[in-house]
Protein backbone atom coordinates (compact mmCIF):
# COMPACT_ATOMS: atom_id res chain seq x y z
CA UNK A 1 0.00 0.00 0.00
CA UNK A 2 2.85 2.41 0.99
CA UNK A 3 4.51 1.76 -2.92
CA UNK A 4 1.80 1.97 -4.32
CA UNK A 5 0.80 5.56 -2.64
CA UNK A 6 4.88 6.71 -3.33
CA UNK A 7 3.38 5.35 -6.89
CA UNK A 8 0.52 7.52 -7.10
CA UNK A 9 2.08 10.43 -5.81
CA UNK A 10 4.95 9.88 -8.12
CA UNK A 11 2.21 9.71 -10.88
CA UNK A 12 0.52 13.00 -9.82
CA UNK A 13 3.42 14.67 -9.87
CA UNK A 14 4.33 14.08 -12.93
CA UNK A 15 1.10 14.68 -14.52
CA UNK A 16 1.13 17.95 -12.98
CA UNK A 17 4.72 18.99 -14.22
CA UNK A 18 3.57 18.00 -17.46
CA UNK A 19 0.54 20.27 -17.17
CA UNK A 20 2.91 23.43 -15.87
CA UNK A 21 5.43 22.36 -19.13
CA UNK A 22 2.36 22.44 -21.27
CA UNK A 23 1.17 26.53 -19.97
CA UNK A 24 5.00 27.35 -19.85
CA UNK A 25 4.91 26.20 -23.96
CA UNK A 26 1.96 27.79 -24.62
CA UNK A 27 2.75 30.87 -23.05
CA UNK A 28 6.58 30.87 -24.61
CA UNK A 29 4.42 30.29 -28.43
CA UNK A 30 2.27 33.25 -27.57
CA UNK A 31 4.97 35.53 -26.33
CA UNK A 32 6.49 34.48 -29.42
CA UNK A 33 3.60 35.14 -31.53
CA UNK A 34 3.10 38.41 -30.23
CA UNK A 35 6.48 39.47 -30.93
CA UNK A 36 6.22 38.32 -34.63
CA UNK A 37 3.04 40.15 -34.51
CA UNK A 38 4.56 43.63 -33.33
CA UNK A 39 7.40 43.69 -36.06
CA UNK A 40 4.50 43.03 -38.81
CA UNK A 41 2.95 46.26 -37.25
CA UNK A 42 6.66 48.03 -37.05
CA UNK A 43 7.18 47.47 -40.87
CA UNK A 44 3.65 48.35 -41.76
CA UNK A 45 3.98 51.31 -40.12
CA UNK A 46 7.53 51.97 -41.84
CA UNK A 47 5.90 50.73 -44.95
CA UNK A 48 3.18 53.28 -45.04
CA UNK A 49 5.33 56.16 -43.57
CA UNK A 50 8.70 58.11 -45.15
CA UNK A 51 9.54 59.15 -41.50
CA UNK A 52 8.00 58.44 -38.41
CA UNK A 53 5.64 61.04 -37.23
CA UNK A 54 5.39 62.71 -40.72
CA UNK A 55 2.41 64.63 -41.85
CA UNK A 56 1.31 65.44 -44.93
CA UNK A 57 -1.39 68.11 -46.18
CA UNK A 58 -4.89 66.79 -47.44
CA UNK A 59 -8.36 68.95 -48.26
CA UNK A 60 -11.77 67.65 -47.83
CA UNK A 61 -14.63 69.58 -48.71
CA UNK A 62 -12.97 73.14 -48.32
CA UNK A 63 -11.25 71.97 -45.56
CA UNK A 64 -7.62 71.64 -45.16
CA UNK A 65 -6.18 69.33 -42.54
CA UNK A 66 -3.05 67.80 -41.33
CA UNK A 67 -2.87 63.91 -41.92
CA UNK A 68 -0.32 60.85 -40.34
CA UNK A 69 1.87 60.24 -43.52
CA UNK A 70 0.73 56.60 -43.80
CA UNK A 71 -1.72 55.24 -46.10
CA UNK A 72 -0.83 57.41 -49.00
CA UNK A 73 -3.10 55.75 -51.82
CA UNK A 74 -6.26 56.76 -49.51
CA UNK A 75 -5.62 59.90 -47.98
CA UNK A 76 -5.66 60.76 -52.11
CA UNK A 77 -8.72 59.44 -52.92
CA UNK A 78 -10.05 61.32 -49.47
CA UNK A 79 -8.47 64.49 -50.93
CA UNK A 80 -10.19 64.44 -54.45
CA UNK A 81 -13.75 64.11 -53.11
CA UNK A 82 -14.69 60.86 -54.55
CA UNK A 83 -14.53 58.99 -50.67
CA UNK A 84 -17.86 58.72 -49.41
CA UNK A 85 -19.51 61.63 -50.52
CA UNK A 86 -22.88 61.02 -49.36
CA UNK A 87 -21.16 60.28 -45.61
CA UNK A 88 -19.91 63.98 -45.40
CA UNK A 89 -23.15 65.25 -46.97
CA UNK A 90 -25.24 63.92 -43.80
CA UNK A 91 -22.60 64.50 -41.56
CA UNK A 92 -23.12 68.41 -42.71
CA UNK A 93 -26.88 67.87 -42.30
CA UNK A 94 -26.69 66.60 -38.57
CA UNK A 95 -23.45 67.99 -36.78
CA UNK A 96 -23.48 70.99 -35.97
CA UNK A 97 -21.68 73.08 -32.76
CA UNK A 98 -23.84 71.26 -30.09
CA UNK A 99 -23.45 67.53 -31.11
CA UNK A 100 -21.27 65.30 -29.83
CA UNK A 101 -20.17 63.09 -32.31
CA UNK A 102 -18.90 59.52 -31.54
CA UNK A 103 -16.53 57.08 -34.01
CA UNK A 104 -17.24 53.41 -33.09
CA UNK A 105 -14.27 52.14 -35.50
CA UNK A 106 -12.52 55.31 -36.24
CA UNK A 107 -9.85 53.63 -38.44
CA UNK A 108 -7.35 56.01 -39.61
CA UNK A 109 -9.64 59.19 -38.56
CA UNK A 110 -11.05 60.24 -42.16
CA UNK A 111 -14.60 60.73 -40.45
CA UNK A 112 -13.30 61.63 -37.28
CA UNK A 113 -11.54 64.72 -38.60
CA UNK A 114 -14.24 65.85 -40.95
CA UNK A 115 -16.86 65.91 -37.98
CA UNK A 116 -14.57 67.40 -35.90
CA UNK A 117 -15.16 70.86 -37.96
CA UNK A 118 -18.72 71.01 -37.51
CA UNK A 119 -19.06 69.17 -34.31
CA UNK A 120 -18.87 69.76 -30.36
CA UNK A 121 -16.38 67.05 -29.63
CA UNK A 122 -15.24 63.93 -31.10
CA UNK A 123 -14.93 60.80 -29.10
CA UNK A 124 -13.15 58.23 -31.52
CA UNK A 125 -12.79 54.50 -30.91
CA UNK A 126 -9.89 52.50 -32.97
CA UNK A 127 -8.55 48.55 -31.70
CA UNK A 128 -6.58 48.41 -34.15
CA UNK A 129 -3.14 49.42 -33.52
CA UNK A 130 -1.69 50.40 -36.88
CA UNK A 131 -4.41 52.68 -37.63
CA UNK A 132 -4.48 54.27 -33.89
CA UNK A 133 -1.13 55.34 -34.18
CA UNK A 134 -1.93 57.19 -37.24
CA UNK A 135 -6.00 58.06 -35.44
CA UNK A 136 -3.77 59.70 -33.04
CA UNK A 137 -1.05 61.72 -34.54
CA UNK A 138 -3.70 63.34 -37.01
CA UNK A 139 -5.95 64.11 -33.86
CA UNK A 140 -3.34 65.76 -32.27
CA UNK A 141 -1.82 67.97 -35.70
CA UNK A 142 -4.96 69.65 -35.88
CA UNK A 143 -5.91 71.89 -32.93
CA UNK A 144 -7.60 74.47 -34.93
CA UNK A 145 -10.70 71.86 -34.77
CA UNK A 146 -13.08 70.58 -32.54
CA UNK A 147 -11.18 68.04 -29.94
CA UNK A 148 -10.97 64.92 -30.89
CA UNK A 149 -10.48 62.16 -27.96
CA UNK A 150 -8.53 58.74 -29.20
CA UNK A 151 -9.12 55.74 -27.45
CA UNK A 152 -7.14 52.37 -28.43
CA UNK A 153 -10.06 49.98 -27.60
CA UNK A 154 -13.40 48.35 -29.09
CA UNK A 155 -16.70 49.46 -28.37
CA UNK A 156 -18.65 46.02 -27.22
CA UNK A 157 -21.33 44.58 -25.20
CA UNK A 158 -19.24 43.92 -22.02
CA UNK A 159 -16.05 45.44 -21.22
CA UNK A 160 -12.92 43.00 -20.91
CA UNK A 161 -10.43 42.04 -24.15
CA UNK A 162 -11.48 40.57 -27.87
CA UNK A 163 -8.83 39.37 -29.88
CA UNK A 164 -8.93 40.88 -33.94
CA UNK A 165 -7.50 39.52 -37.08
CA UNK A 166 -6.79 40.76 -40.66
CA UNK A 167 -6.85 38.75 -43.40
CA UNK A 168 -4.50 41.01 -44.86
CA UNK A 169 -2.39 43.29 -42.55
CA UNK A 170 -2.67 45.38 -39.53
CA UNK A 171 -4.35 49.02 -40.13
CA UNK A 172 -5.64 47.84 -43.58
CA UNK A 173 -9.44 49.17 -42.14
CA UNK A 174 -11.46 45.63 -42.59
CA UNK A 175 -9.62 44.34 -39.35
CA UNK A 176 -12.54 42.61 -36.83
CA UNK A 177 -13.04 40.38 -34.01
CA UNK A 178 -14.56 37.56 -36.94
CA UNK A 179 -11.27 37.24 -38.01
CA UNK A 180 -9.67 36.25 -34.33
CA UNK A 181 -8.95 33.09 -36.43
CA UNK A 182 -6.36 35.00 -39.08
CA UNK A 183 -2.80 34.80 -39.00
CA UNK A 184 -2.60 38.30 -37.97
CA UNK A 185 -4.22 38.30 -34.60
CA UNK A 186 -4.27 40.76 -31.58
CA UNK A 187 -5.92 41.60 -28.34
CA UNK A 188 -7.56 44.83 -28.01
CA UNK A 189 -9.12 46.39 -24.72
CA UNK A 190 -12.71 46.88 -24.29
CA UNK A 191 -16.00 49.03 -23.42
CA UNK A 192 -19.18 49.83 -23.64
CA UNK A 193 -20.16 52.83 -24.90
CA UNK A 194 -22.17 53.67 -21.75
CA UNK A 195 -18.44 53.77 -19.97
CA UNK A 196 -17.45 57.18 -21.81
CA UNK A 197 -20.70 59.22 -20.64
CA UNK A 198 -19.01 61.45 -18.54
CA UNK A 199 -16.89 62.87 -21.22
CA UNK A 200 -19.72 64.88 -22.98
CA UNK A 201 -22.38 66.86 -21.70
CA UNK A 202 -25.40 64.79 -20.51
CA UNK A 203 -27.78 66.72 -22.54
CA UNK A 204 -25.74 67.35 -26.01
CA UNK A 205 -27.13 65.05 -28.92
CA UNK A 206 -24.85 62.60 -30.06
CA UNK A 207 -24.48 61.44 -33.45
CA UNK A 208 -22.90 57.61 -33.69
CA UNK A 209 -21.39 56.11 -36.37
CA UNK A 210 -20.83 52.50 -36.16
CA UNK A 211 -18.13 50.74 -38.90
CA UNK A 212 -16.86 47.99 -37.08
CA UNK A 213 -16.72 45.19 -39.68
CA UNK A 214 -19.27 42.56 -39.39
CA UNK A 215 -18.85 42.77 -35.18
CA UNK A 216 -22.46 45.20 -35.41
CA UNK A 217 -24.50 42.11 -34.96
CA UNK A 218 -23.34 41.21 -32.02
CA UNK A 219 -22.76 45.47 -30.52
CA UNK A 220 -26.47 46.35 -31.69
CA UNK A 221 -28.44 44.48 -28.96
CA UNK A 222 -26.50 45.36 -26.33
CA UNK A 223 -26.77 49.43 -27.18
CA UNK A 224 -30.61 49.26 -26.59
CA UNK A 225 -30.65 51.23 -23.49
CA UNK A 226 -28.05 53.40 -24.34
CA UNK A 227 -29.83 54.48 -27.76
CA UNK A 228 -33.54 54.56 -25.51
CA UNK A 229 -31.82 56.94 -22.97
CA UNK A 230 -29.87 59.15 -25.43
CA UNK A 231 -32.02 58.63 -28.74
CA UNK A 232 -28.69 59.36 -31.03
CA UNK A 233 -28.89 59.15 -34.89
CA UNK A 234 -26.95 56.78 -35.91
CA UNK A 235 -24.96 56.36 -38.78
CA UNK A 236 -24.69 51.88 -39.41
CA UNK A 237 -22.45 50.04 -41.84
CA UNK A 238 -23.71 46.22 -42.49
CA UNK A 239 -21.66 43.95 -43.51
CA UNK A 240 -23.63 40.78 -43.65
CA UNK A 241 -21.27 39.51 -46.57
CA UNK A 242 -18.40 38.58 -43.77
CA UNK A 243 -21.38 35.81 -42.52
CA UNK A 244 -22.47 34.77 -45.54
CA UNK A 245 -19.21 33.92 -47.54
CA UNK A 246 -19.03 33.47 -51.12
CA UNK A 247 -22.58 32.98 -53.47
CA UNK A 248 -20.96 31.44 -55.62
CA UNK A 249 -18.71 28.99 -53.88
CA UNK A 250 -20.42 27.92 -50.60
CA UNK A 251 -20.94 24.62 -50.07
CA UNK A 252 -25.31 25.10 -49.74
CA UNK A 253 -25.67 23.20 -46.75
CA UNK A 254 -22.52 25.26 -44.75
CA UNK A 255 -24.45 28.58 -46.58
CA UNK A 256 -28.21 28.05 -45.10
CA UNK A 257 -26.67 27.92 -41.86
CA UNK A 258 -24.68 30.62 -42.45
CA UNK A 259 -28.17 32.28 -43.75
CA UNK A 260 -30.13 31.17 -40.95
CA UNK A 261 -27.63 32.38 -38.19
CA UNK A 262 -27.46 35.74 -39.93
CA UNK A 263 -31.09 35.81 -40.34
CA UNK A 264 -31.59 35.55 -36.54
CA UNK A 265 -28.56 38.17 -35.91
CA UNK A 266 -30.51 40.45 -37.73
CA UNK A 267 -33.87 40.12 -36.16
CA UNK A 268 -32.16 40.68 -32.57
CA UNK A 269 -30.37 44.16 -34.24
CA UNK A 270 -33.99 45.14 -35.45
CA UNK A 271 -35.17 45.27 -31.94
CA UNK A 272 -33.16 48.05 -31.74
CA UNK A 273 -33.03 49.66 -34.70
CA UNK A 274 -36.96 49.87 -34.70
CA UNK A 275 -36.50 52.09 -32.17
CA UNK A 276 -35.81 54.83 -34.79
CA UNK A 277 -38.81 56.55 -36.70
CA UNK A 278 -36.52 56.97 -39.83
CA UNK A 279 -34.42 54.30 -41.74
CA UNK A 280 -32.28 55.69 -44.91
CA UNK A 281 -29.96 53.99 -46.95
CA UNK A 282 -26.74 56.11 -48.31
CA UNK A 283 -28.43 58.00 -50.94
CA UNK A 284 -31.16 59.47 -48.28
CA UNK A 285 -34.01 57.46 -49.56
CA UNK A 286 -36.62 55.98 -46.69
CA UNK A 287 -35.86 51.56 -46.90
CA UNK A 288 -38.12 49.43 -45.07
CA UNK A 289 -37.38 46.15 -42.74
CA UNK A 290 -38.17 44.03 -46.19
CA UNK A 291 -35.67 45.72 -48.23
CA UNK A 292 -33.15 45.44 -45.74
CA UNK A 293 -33.63 41.42 -45.44
CA UNK A 294 -33.79 41.22 -48.77
CA UNK A 295 -30.26 38.76 -49.47
CA UNK A 296 -29.35 41.40 -52.00
CA UNK A 297 -28.72 43.91 -49.72
CA UNK A 298 -27.03 41.99 -47.54
CA UNK A 299 -24.42 41.01 -50.11
CA UNK A 300 -23.67 45.09 -50.89
CA UNK A 301 -22.69 46.01 -47.29
CA UNK A 302 -25.48 48.52 -46.80
CA UNK A 303 -24.68 51.77 -44.62
CA UNK A 304 -27.83 53.06 -43.15
CA UNK A 305 -29.14 56.08 -41.56
CA UNK A 306 -30.93 56.00 -38.16
CA UNK A 307 -32.81 59.09 -37.16
CA UNK A 308 -35.44 60.55 -34.86
CA UNK A 309 -36.01 63.38 -37.64
CA UNK A 310 -36.63 63.06 -41.28
CA UNK A 311 -34.03 64.05 -43.34
CA UNK A 312 -35.53 67.66 -45.53
CA UNK A 313 -37.79 66.62 -48.04
CA UNK A 314 -36.06 66.39 -51.45
CA UNK A 315 -32.82 65.49 -49.95
CA UNK A 316 -30.51 62.98 -51.91
CA UNK A 317 -26.80 62.52 -51.82
CA UNK A 318 -24.41 62.44 -54.51
CA UNK A 319 -23.89 59.05 -53.54
CA UNK A 320 -23.71 56.66 -56.30
CA UNK A 321 -26.49 54.00 -56.87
Amino acid sequence: MLQSGYGFNFVRTISYSSSRLSTIFRGARRIEELSTFRKKVTTVVSDNSSESGALRPVMCRGHRFLVADTHSEFWEIFSNGTWEPATFEIFDHYLNSETVYLDVGAWIGPTALYAATRARQVLAFEPDPVAFASLLITAAANAGLAPIQAYPIAIAPQAGEIVFGSNSEPGDSMSSSLFAKSENTWTASAKRLEDFEQNWPEAAPLFVKVDVEGGEYELLPALHEFIKKHRPTLYLSLHSHYFLGSSVCAPLIPKLLSEMKLFGRFLAAWKVLRKFKYIYNHRGTRVSVLRLLHREIWRRTPTLLLAQQPLPKGFRSGAPS
